[in-house]
């Protein structure tokens, strides 16, 4: 939750916020599909330097968790099927089995293959956190002989049921969760470097104003008058910033 003092900041920057607020949560929640694709949106150029480079990481951290598996089909006879329909959680992930990854989130999922003419294979299988291109290959049934043909012999043997190879994979550490909000960081890092800005420019301020009081006060030119002014400001500003960032940081990670 961003406090009142920020709404009426510039948008973009809003929208930074929010966007890595939201990827915590997704990420906190084990949707790190959807946790990928905030940090994506708050890494990008639009967004304020600081910003930026913490989603950075987030989204690479979060990329190598994504596990992904690779779905294949064998027929009895063991040769491979490419026009089988697959689908994840009763959502349809592939028309043909091309051998090409499918990203999904970390925990369970119902992985089903389906081609004319075979019962279908459905699996439970358990993803972990970062295991990549995990093989999934159903071995279909044998079509069933058309109706009033005789049986053939091999068919007088009970078939074994489908089942599904499922390739070994190390265990991965669990994802790790952040205990204090994105926000705090941010805003936090916003307050350090407005409080690097503004004593650079106040040392800067402070060093003109004695050199001009030395050299030409009270007559000194208009124009080193105007610069020495425009580094106060600065000063002035960048302090102003810094109080309500780090304000802005103590205050969400209280709440939070």
């Amino acid at each position: 939750m961003i406090p009142p003092v920020f709404e009426a900041a510039e948008r973009p920057s809003l929208v930074c916020i929010t966007a890595a607020e939201e990827g915590e949560a997704a990420r906190r929640d084990g949707d790190l599909l959807r946790a990928r694709q905030r940090f994506a949106q708050c890494a990008a150029s639009s967004c304020p330097a600081v910003v930026r480079r913490d989603c950075g990481g987030w989204l690479d951290e979060v990329s190598r968790q994504v596990p992904s598996v690779v779905l294949g089909a064998r027929d009895a006879q063991g040769h491979d099927v490419l026009d089988a329909l697959a689908s994840v959680d009763g959502a349809v992930v592939q028309r043909r089995l091309d051998g090409s990854p499918i990203e999904l989130n970390p925990g369970p999922h119902v992985v089903r293959v389906e081609i004319a003419g075979s019962p279908p294979v459905t699996i439970d299988v358990v993803l972990r956190a970062g295991e990549k291109n995990r093989p999934l290959v159903a071995t279909l049934a044998p079509q069933p002989p058309a109706p009033g043909a005789p049986a053939p012999a091999a068919a007088v043997a009970p078939h074994p049921a489908p089942t599904l190879a499922l390739s070994p994979s190390p265990e991965q550490p669990p994802p790790r969760h952040h205990g204090i909000p994105a926000g705090t960081w941010i805003l936090g890092g916003v307050g350090v470097a407005a409080l690097s800005v503004f004593g650079t420019f106040a040392v800067l301020g402070k060093t003109d104003a004695d050199g001009l009081r030395n050299t030409c006060a009270p007559g000194c030119s208009p124009g080193a008058v105007s610069a020495l002014r425009t580094k106060l400001v600065v000063a002035d500003v960048a302090l102003g910033v810094a109080v309500v960032s780090l304000a802005a940081a103590t205050w969400i990670g209280i709440q939070f």
